[in-house]
Order: structure tokens, then C-alpha cells, then sequence
């Protein structure tokens, strides 16, 4: 997904609020591996449910506080591309 996209199955939608490149941290200039922040949201009414940013392998609730109950547990970041400026992520019950 291209950031600022969204798409949703009816009961849950997703959207690519920013794409985050790496940075340096601190004095150490450790870089810092690119992010996604991506916001989960009700289609019904846009009611953004839960956001947070993500890179690897995560838990939504730890990560993003986000309900248990929303059908979804756990996001896969594959892919983060940061010219292009898109994301490929798989979701987990």
C-alpha cells in the first residue's frame, strides 16, 4: 500500500499514515531500521480504532494497544520502501 491509502473488508480498514525512513539515534549514530505508521479503522462511521508504528514482526496489541477483539492480532511488515514511499504488510488473527 502507497502511503496515505486505505482499504477495509467492510468491518476493518487500514491506513498508511506516513512512511518513516531510517535515522540515527543519539551520539552513536546507530541507524534505525524504516518504519510504517499505520492507523486500523471502523469503515462504518472512520472511527480510527487504534494507530502505531510498525517495522518487522508485531503485535497490535502490545504495539498499537489495539483491541483484541477487533479480529486482528498481529501485523507483518515485509517490505518498506521509502522513496517510493509504499508498504507490504500481512495482518494475523
Amino acid at each position: 500500500m502507497n502511503k496515505g491509502e486505505t482499504t477495509d473488508n467492510g468491518l476493518l480498514g487500514v491506513k498508511v499514515i506516513d512512511i518513516l525512513p531510517k535515522e540515527c539515534e543519539c551520539m552513536s549514530c546507530e541507524p534505525t531500521y524504516p518504519r510504517v505508521k499505520i492507523a486500523f479503522y471502523r469503515p462504518s462511521d472512520n472511527k480510527i480504532l487504534c494507530e502505531g508504528e510498525f517495522q518487522g514482526n508485531a503485535s497490535l496489541e502490545v504495539m498499537a494497544k489495539c483491541d483484541p477483539g477487533m479480529g486482528i492480532s498481529h501485523i507483518g511488515i515485509n517490505a518498506i520502501n521509502t522513496k517510493e514511499n509504499w508498504v507490504s504488510f500481512d495482518l494475523r488473527k
